[in-house]
């Protein structure tokens, strides 16, 4: 896949991961449109681009307004046609199951599956017309592996996770020209947690097993440039993967480890607050 000259449009462009990609595109010269809910955050982010010599465009869309979706992505195909779309936008909650009320479970519902899910809805319609064109639903390792205090998080993107695996066995069959993509990045640099408002954030003392958003974007679009149907950036997301399929019992160790704020307490086996 080649992204010279191809209009891609970019969900959740003002966050970590969402920002790097969308300079790394323009980059490679392709044609930009940032979207993000913050219309500030947009624009600031146009204006620093263009200190750079990048031009992007932006576009403002609240994703948890689903019936909003599909006008917005009609409105951007008239502008310009849409060749390659990102499922970037997605929001975390942490806390325990039981501390957890339905509303929250509902809202990451809403922001990490169900938006998506209209945006391919209305999206393969368009591009099967126009006879090209590719979508990448950017999941997570949650998708594929358990986590403790992340019950809304892990649920929304496993439904992400399973709808791309169904919906490309639909295109395939089909005979259909769009591609679906779907990436599956491990841990790495965000501020996703911090937004959570749980006070929370990765283990400091777990920090050097991070990734950054520029390996992630690295390791991603030359996954798609080769046509990989699914792609899994970032070494600790591709030992996760291994780790819980050679180990039932993985997953909860490393969670646990994940719920330590020291080494200290988790070789002790103290109870995380």
């Amino acid at each position: 896949m080649d992204f010279k000259n191809q209009h891609v449009v970019v969900t959740g462009a003002t966050g970590g991961l969402g920002k790097v990609l969308c300079k790394e595109l323009l980059l490679n010269a392709a044609t930009v449109t940032a979207v993000d809910y913050e219309d500030n955050s947009l624009k600031n982010m146009k204006t620093q681009f263009a200190k750079d010599g990048l031009q992007i465009n932006i576009k403002t869309l609240d994703f948890s307004n689903l019936k909003n979706i599909s006008n917005v992505i009609h409105e951007i195909n008239q502008t310009k046609r849409i060749d390659i779309w990102f499922n970037n936008a997605g929001i975390s909650k942490v806390g325990h199951f039981l501390e957890t009320d339905l509303d929250t479970f509902s809202a990451v519902m809403k922001i990490n599956y169900e938006a998506p899910l209209v945006v391919m809805k209305t999206l393969i319609p368009l591009m099967e017309s126009a006879g090209h064109g590719s979508i990448v639903n950017i999941a997570s390792m949650a998708g594929h592996v358990a986590s403790a205090w992340l019950a809304p998080y892990v649920a929304s993107k496993h439904a992400l996770v399973g709808l791309t695996r169904t919906l490309y066995l639909d295109l395939k069959v089909s005979g259909s020209p769009v591609k679906l993509t779907l990436v599956s990045p491990g841990f790495f640099k965000t501020d996703m947690v911090k937004k959570s408002g749980s006070g929370k954030d990765f283990p400091a003392w777990l920090s050097f097993a991070l990734s950054t958003p520029e390996i992630v974007v690295k390791q991603m679009l030359k996954g798609m440039r080769k046509d990989q149907p699914e792609i899994t950036p970032t070494l600790n997301g591709k030992m996760m993967k291994l780790g819980s399929k050679l180990s039932p019992s993985y997953t909860s160790s490393s969670s646990k480890m994940l719920l330590h704020s020291n080494f200290k307490d988790w070789i002790l086996g103290r109870t995380p607050k």
